[in-house]
């Protein structure tokens, strides 16, 4: 007997409760549709037994898969790079020593960066009284894909440092055309130099001071002159313009960012309104840079006639 013929008698005996003898003195119509429910239930019986030898682990590679979908390809742009190999300087870095950088601009990108700007700047390295001077800048391009670029930057002299290590800093921008699409290798370090105390050794305590010769009219602007007589070198020192007459006049501040000690000195032009003045050099209206215990040498009186 079959493996079929076996699940159909069984199907007739047990499911359908039909003995031979019933099934025999039925009709034709009847033992059609017995025939028929045999058939169906015999498949089932036959794919459940195959089923059940199927390990569960395969069964997921037997069902219908998800069509995955498309990666999304980015859009071409520039990609502009620079390494602190690609900075060259025409001299060894200095305070106060104007030199030139040519800095090698790189294009990783599948398409031309139009413009790019390259900065210099000197960074101090302490994690105090940071400095960040923008020193020399410069414009160029286009930059073609895959493609390098010199660019020369003149650096002017960097003055008024505070003393300590520092290092110059390239970086590079986009200023016109697609934007780039990795900033995050559009700058470098270039090199370190250290800036030591002025060597000046004298007594006393802090004392700026400024005197009527310290002031010179020319026109429209006023060259003053400010003393520091103290031991210490002073930073960010505030002199402030003040107008005495009754015209409305804002008063004009001034930073002069660094004044030896020991008798040194600094000089800056400041406007010069019409009418009576006072210019007063770390004034005591504001909050002083630095703390002097005598005030009365720290400014003048401008009657404004050359």
């Amino acid at each position: 007997m079959s493996f079929f013929d076996e699940h159909q008698h069984m199907v007739r005996h047990l499911c359908l409760g039909v003995t031979p003898a019933i099934y025999a003195r039925r009709g034709a119509t009847f033992r059609a549709f017995v025939t028929r429910t045999i058939v169906v239930i015999a498949t089932l019986l036959l794919l459940g037994t195959i089923l059940v030898g199927i390990v569960p682990d395969e069964l997921p590679a037997l069902l219908p898969q998800p069509t995955p979908l498309p990666t999304a390809t980015p859009l071409p742009a520039p990609d502009l790079n620079i390494r602190e190999q690609d900075v060259v300087l025409s001299q060894p870095l200095a305070e106060g020593v104007p030199f030139t950088a040519t800095v090698m601009v790189r294009n990783l990108g599948d398409v031309a960066a139009e413009r790019v700007q390259v900065l210099l700047s000197v960074v101090r390295t302490a994690t105090t009284g940071e400095q960040n001077i923008v020193v020399g800048s410069a414009t160029s391009g286009p930059i073609t894909a895959r493609a390098l670029l010199p660019v020369a930057v003149v650096i002017a002299p960097v003055v008024a440092l505070v003393p300590g290590e520092y290092h110059y800093h390239a970086s590079v921008s986009i200023i016109h055309g697609p934007a780039d699409r990795n900033l995050r290798n559009n700058a470098a370090p270039v090199g370190m130099f250290a800036l030591a105390p002025p060597l000046h050794h004298c007594s006393g305590t802090a004392d700026l001071a400024l005197g009527q010769k310290d002031v010179l009219l020319h026109g429209q602007v006023m060259d003053i002159t400010i003393h520091n007589n103290g031991p210490e070198t002073l930073y960010n020192v505030q002199l402030i313009v003040h107008s005495l007459d009754d015209i409305p006049y804002a008063d004009h501040a001034y930073h002069v960012a660094r004044v030896l000690p020991c008798g040194g000195i600094a000089s800056l032009a400041a406007f010069r309104p019409s009418g009576k003045l006072v210019v007063e050099v770390n004034p005591v209206s504001s909050v002083p840079v630095t703390s002097e215990a005598n005030h009365s040498n720290n400014q003048v009186i401008v009657d404004g006639v050359d």
